[in-house]
């Protein structure tokens, strides 16, 4: 009896020792492995943006001088915006940490309410027990929000659902009413037309002379000419000179290539020039480069100077003179870059 007691105290200190040593080897480890703090800050500017705005999404990583930080990842949560730029700068402040600040720039492109999850910045560098190490290490970047709105947006406007309209009652058939007046009209007009197409003499007709019809590039030349007669670049009325523009070129594409090109987008406009045959890309191109230069002034209130407005005033007069008709001794031919 009293050596199956002595067994089990002697059975019991080794279980406790060998609890007492994995928890020393596991602190030991930990120990080892333990890198120094990195912080992780992020700034979204604009956070109220309109459409055609730029996005700038900015992590500034605080983290040792031997340290090695990867750059973070944040496109596929801006799948709705369009890409323009990323950079990454280094301060180092003597005797101090280093920051690193990771910048993202993007344009809004879509209206809507946009929330940035967290994302990590993986990193590698010397732990504080063995420094002849490298250990690697990740940090959660915080979430972020982006409300993209309309550039027609005002401050106050309801955003929740409107509330229900009352019923209306159901009035007299007035509509009915007048598609009978309508019909008794357009008989009466007929039989009036009719019979004064029987009973009158035909009196001989005045040869009325004939409109000149005039060529599209040569309107959308004397136009630009009218343009430039109002000094508005002089005037510094940027703005006005620019969307003045845009629906010179738009109305000059329409004519040209039978589109409704006011009416239509940049990129409707753009697919139709493609769709046609020998049409060259690179004169679809700068078409595409005009409009959107001229967008961005008329839609997402791009600020503009007197170089830009000259700059685009020339293009738009240089595709012109590109794509206008071409005759050769006296022929009606045609030259490619017109409409087919």
């Amino acid at each position: 009896m009293w050596q199956h007691v002595c067994n089990n105290k002697f059975g019991t200190k080794f279980l406790w020792l060998g609890i007492a040593l994995l928890f020393l080897a596991g602190e030991t480890f930990a120990q080892n492995t333990q890198l120094p703090p990195v912080t992780a800050k992020l700034k979204i500017e604009p956070q109220n943006a309109t459409i055609g705005d730029t996005v700038t999404y900015t992590v500034t990583v605080t983290h040792p001088r031997e340290f090695q930080i990867t750059p973070p990842n944040p496109f596929q949560h801006f799948e709705k915006f369009e890409f323009l730029d990323q950079d990454a700068k280094t301060r180092q402040r003597p005797g101090g940490p280093v920051t690193t600040e990771f910048v993202f720039k993007f344009r809004a492109m879509e209206v809507g309410y946009y929330n940035i999850p967290e994302i990590p910045v993986r990193f590698t560098g010397p732990p504080l027990a063995d420094p002849s190490q490298m250990a690697p290490g990740k940090i959660q970047v915080p979430a972020g929000v982006v409300e993209v709105r309309s550039v027609l947006f005002k401050d106050g406007d309801p955003k929740d659902i409107r509330d229900i309209k009352p019923i209306v009652g159901a009035g007299p058939p007035w509509r009915r009413y007048a598609l009978y007046a309508l019909a008794g009209l357009v008989g009466l007009m007929f039989l009036y037309f009719i019979g004064r197409k029987l009973f009158t003499k035909r009196a001989p007709r005045e040869r009325k002379p004939q409109p000149v019809i005039r060529e599209p590039h040569e309107v959308a030349l004397d136009e630009l000419d009218t343009l430039a007669g109002k000094q508005w670049i002089e005037q510094e009325r940027f703005r006005e000179h620019q969307f003045e523009l845009s629906e010179i070129f738009r109305r000059y594409l329409g004519a040209l290539y039978s589109v409704p090109a006011l009416d239509w987008t940049t990129e409707e406009i753009v697919q139709n020039l493609l769709f046609r045959k020998n049409f060259p890309r690179e004169l679809s191109q700068r078409a595409l480069d005009i409009l959107h230069r001229t967008d961005w002034v008329k839609f997402a209130n791009v600020e503009s100077d007197a170089s830009t407005c000259l700059e685009n005033i020339q293009a738009v007069r240089q595709f012109i003179e590109d794509t206008k008709p071409r005759r050769d001794l006296g022929s009606s031919q045609k030259s490619p870059a017109a409409p087919i």
